[in-house]
């Protein structure tokens, strides 16, 4: 009797395992498993203190609006270990950090973005790229 217990706690956990493993870590965006672009280097002149926080390999372009453009990027010094959403107008940006997602971001007047690693449900949130989520009773018309 307590084999077959023990083989049966085995097998359930070598099954919680091996779904588990699926599972991404937070902040674990794909966006960073490909390799870095041209189009996802910040801008050349940008807000000093916003790209000082990142690690510039890390920049991925996930969506531009106009002359608006909006990044993840890992963060760096006091942000290591974080995940970051920048939003820059032309040159002038503003980034927000954080050990977990999801993450909002409001900028110069702009309605919240959000970062996300999982889908947003609801009507309060509409999905413009991938992770990237602007609030919905906010959103600026096309």
């Amino acid at each position: 009797m307590k084999r077959s217990t023990v083989l049966a706690v085995a097998v359930v956990a070598l099954s919680l395992a091996a779904g588990l493993s699926g599972c991404a870590p937070v902040g674990g965006l794909d966006v960073f498993d490909r390799e870095q672009v041209a189009s996802d280097e910040l801008p050349a002149n940008g807000t000093e203190n916003v790209v000082a926080a990142v690690e510039q390999e890390s920049t991925r372009l996930l969506w531009q609006k106009g002359d608006t453009t909006f990044y993840a990027a890992k963060g760096t010094g006091d942000s290591e270990d974080s995940t970051c959403l920048m939003i820059f107008e032309g040159d002038v940006g503003a980034s927000g950090c954080s050990t977990g997602l999801p993450l909002m971001v409001r900028f110069n007047g702009m309605p919240n973005y959000m970062l996300s690693d999982t889908p947003v449900a609801g009507d309060d949130w509409t999905k413009v790229a991938d992770y990237l989520f602007v609030e919905s009773d906010r959103a600026e018309n096309d």
